[in-house]
């Protein structure tokens, strides 16, 4: 079932090879075609290294369980149900590899973990997966199971436990997932009901072909699906066939002007890269044809002796992942003028300190670069190596404010991003492999791609090799494919401005540098002052134990709010530096928009009317804060928007710069916290300064017990329910009371009961929480709450949606 959920297309061939083929390579009829020697794929290494890795992985888990006392019963290898129930009834702390069963569905789960509490033995579900964060497909596989649980306990397990790569175990409430895994369910029953053994499913209609990848591609290719052009997303093929038009042929050979919900530029942009493509089948270098419409200049800076070259090499199988070589090409700015030439640098990192250590060079390496070299650019294709090291500085707290400029200031620039706007090449991708065909041979090597490298810093992991490259040969091969790597990227550059378009007007005078345009103002640069300097100050603080930890914990909270911000910034920069197009195919944003008329005046303010590409997809909606991708981006609100007629009109004020004719829309997601971080820095500042907090505050930081009203010893008794829990909330004498617990266990409505209690007694409560949703949930809770005492209470809350129930009714 889990396999259909992601690929109908292998789930269909998994039966068919069982049941048709006998599990031999044998002839598969597609479409009234044959196709010979059909057979699953071959596991490549990486393959075969990812499922050695999850077997470790499980089993280090269940080692972890053991070494918390955890009484263990392992029934690896049995397929008897009752064997399962027994160990139930046994009351096994954990049941490892327990086989369930619920006709006409059976499986092994990874762990059964005993519920606490007294009475009849209950379990959950827990699987351990080396991934590091949750796919859509794990919890429809927790929810089959703890379906199959539930045949044989006599009820649904409330949670189901996910055990990551990351080392973090996350638990989800299973009656979330139920209603979803029911539906798919049940399409799986009856996709397996309507099984023709001469009709398998078209595979361009699968988000993934699992172990029949090279299946799917002979068929594709012999169809000639619109699947197989480069860039094509599953929304726009699909309107391309409800136009009519099936194959790549018939996509390069249309006459059709517009099709609907693609706008036509895109559509114009992909007849002629299926065009490009079909013009170079079997050849070695691929057509191409530039579709520069913006000035050299704007899309790639001018050259720079400063300019680097750059490639990251990651292995995703430690915990958390490790980005364990930084490689970069560049004129060693170092050597006397007459003797600079390409030189390769790089820095290597075999554990978390040495990764800490290893971006801390880098990122100062070119910081000191571009000290001498204030125009240097750092170029790399993709996003992976600004993405990594958005991430390390988050994940260390080091070298943050030079990232953010570097970011900010668009020194790093996305060579990937830059052939999109540019350069049309007859290749099924854009990979830098696929580009660099135009200008040099295909590679060669026992380290050619991305995957092989994963597989050979593994295979240097278990060798016993030196750490260092000159001395193992293992680690030399990797550094010659970054190596290689960093070069391409450079022979790229080089090749983009010997063919696009020169710019053929100079600058306008008075353009102020990207530095002075977004110059922080006054109080931007004490709050980064604060940032910096109070951490360091609370870390050094006197005092005791306890009075430290506290300290610490402060600083520690003094740049919390601008790392929770940063990602929100970084997205909006991403998304100002693509094209209209590319803003066109984001659902989160709005793109491709025409003007329609002049502006209106209402009030201070002009309303203009736009036109787009009906049907498109996107998130905005009226009422909307969005930034248009001007320069510098300007701020307007949706004052009105038809999708499925294309029309919108945008509220800007009278005294900004007018909108221009041609604009794409980007949501403003940022929420600003300067409030309550000037609030925190303050209190930070004030004990830097002597004046150490008291009463909730210090409790908070000190994770002290509650403080009672009339000293009165805090003592919860859970025989008392939720009168006793009242009374506690009632008695607090400014202090903290805190409800913990994992999803389910009660806090919404343990605190919702709190707060009915304390706003029947006349007094204000405020909420705060890290969403809005949060908040809107508590509140439903709350109106529920007064509504079980026959009372009634004024609710207030900032930015609540018209939509919202507890707005609409008032």
């Amino acid at each position: 079932m889990c396999i259909f959920a992601e690929s109908p297309f292998a789930s269909w061939m998994d039966r068919w090879y069982t049941e048709i083929a006998k599990g031999a390579p044998s002839t598969l009829m597609y479409a009234g075609e044959p196709y010979d020697s059909v057979a699953p794929d071959p596991q490549d290494a990486e393959m075969i290294l990812l499922a050695n890795k999850g077997v470790d992985h499980e089993r280090a888990f269940l080692e972890r369980l053991r070494d918390e006392s955890k009484t263990v019963a392992d029934l690896s290898g049995n397929r008897d149900v009752w064997v399962t129930v027994r160990a139930m009834e046994s009351g096994a702390d954990v049941i490892y590899q327990p086989y369930l069963e619920s006709p006409p569905f059976f499986g092994y789960a990874d762990f059964l973990i005993r519920r606490p509490g007294g009475g009849e033995p209950r379990y959950e579900v827990c699987d351990a997966k080396l991934a590091r964060s949750i796919k859509p497909i794990f919890p429809l596989q927790l929810s089959l199971y703890s379906e199959m649980l539930a045949a044989l306990q006599g009820e649904v397990p409330k949670h189901f436990h996910i055990a990551l790569g990351s080392d973090e175990t996350e638990s989800f409430r299973t009656d979330a997932f139920l209603y979803l895994y029911r539906a798919v369910r049940r399409r799986f029953l009856e996709f397996q009901e309507s099984f023709d053994p001469c009709s398998p499913p078209r595979p361009e209609d699968s988000a993934a072909y699992g172990r029949w990848a090279g299946t799917a591609e002979r068929i594709l290719e012999r169809t000639d699906s619109l699947s197989l052009v480069a860039n094509i997303t599953r929304s726009q093929r699909k309107k391309l066939e409800q136009s009519g038009v099936f194959t790549m042929k018939e996509l390069a050979e249309s006459e059709t002007e517009t099709v609907r919900g693609v706008p036509a530029a895109i559509f114009e942009r992909l007849r002629e890269q299926a065009a490009l493509q079909i013009a170079s089948r079997a050849r070695a270098q691929p057509e191409y044809r530039l579709i520069q419409d913006e000035p050299a200049a704007s899309l790639l800076p001018p050259s720079d002796p400063g300019d680097v070259f750059f490639d990251i090499e990651g292995y995703p199988l430690a915990d958390g992942g490790l980005e364990y070589l930084w490689g970069a090409v560049g004129l060693d700015i170092s050597a006397p003028s007459e003797s600079k030439s390409p030189t390769f640098f790089d820095w290597w990192a075999h554990d978390g300190k040495g990764e800490r250590e290893a971006f801390r060079q880098f990122i100062t390496w070119v910081v000191e670069r571009r000290a001498r070299h204030p125009q240097m650019r750092v170029y790399h294709y993709a996003p992976y190596e600004t993405t990594a090291i958005k991430r390390l500085a988050a994940k260390y707290g080091t070298m943050e404010d030079e990232v953010d400029d570097l970011l900010r200031e668009g020194v790093f620039v996305d060579l990937y991003r830059v052939v999109k706007r540019s350069l049309m090449v007859g290749t099924a991708a854009y990979s830098l492999k696929d580009v660099e065909r135009l200008f040099r041979e295909q590679r060669s090597g026992k380290v050619a791609t991305g995957g092989a490298s994963v597989v050979a810093y593994h295979d240097w992991i278990v060798s016993g090799e030196p750490a260092d490259w000159q001395n193992s040969p293992l680690l030399k091969r990797i550094r010659d494919y970054n190596e290689e790597d960093c070069y391409s990227t450079w022979e790229l550059v080089l090749w983009l401005r010997s063919h696009l378009k020169p710019c053929e007007a100079p600058a306008p005078e008075g353009v102020s540098s990207v530095e002075e345009k977004w110059a922080p103002n006054e109080k931007v640069l004490k709050r980064r002052e604060r940032r910096q300097n109070l951490p360091d100050a609370l870390m050094n603080m006197g005092g005791d134990e306890k009075g430290r930890a506290a300290a610490q914990l402060l600083g520690g909270l003094a740049g919390y709010h601008w790392r929770e911000a940063k990602p929100v910034f970084w997205k909006k920069y991403d998304r100002l530096e693509r094209s209209d197009a590319e803003l066109a195919d984001d659902p989160d944003c709005l793109g491709m928009l025409e003007s329609a008329g002049e502006p209106r005046q209402e009030k201070k303010s002009l309303v203009y009317s736009y036109k787009f590409p009906p049907g498109q997809e996107t998130k905005i909606e009226k009422g909307s804060r969005c930034f248009v991708n001007t320069n510098p981006p300007q701020s307007v609100t949706v004052h009105s928007l038809d999708t499925e007629k294309g029309l919108a009109e945008l509220k800007l004020s009278a005294a900004r710069d007018p909108l221009p004719a041609l604009l794409s829309l980007i949501p403003d997601e940022y929420v600003s916290a300067d409030i309550i971080e000037d609030s925190l820095h303050r209190t930070a500042q004030r004990w830097v300064d002597g004046a150490s907090p008291g009463g909730a505050l210090c409790d908070l930081l000190n994770a002290s017990a509650p403080r009672l009203a009339g000293g009165r010893t805090f003592l919860y008794r859970p025989d008392e329910g939720m009168n006793g829990i009242l009374n506690l909330a009632r008695d607090l004498a400014d202090s903290v009371l805190a409800l913990q617990g994992p999803p389910g266990s009660g806090k919404t409505y343990t605190a919702s009961r709190i707060i009915a209690d304390l706003a029947a007694s006349r007094k204000k409560i405020g909420v705060t929480a890290n969403s809005h949703r949060a908040i809107i949930n508590l509140m439903a809770a709350v109106v529920e709450a007064m509504d079980e005492r026959g009372m009634s209470v004024r609710v207030v809350k900032a930015g609540a949606e018209d939509r919202e129930p507890l707005v609409a009714t008032g």
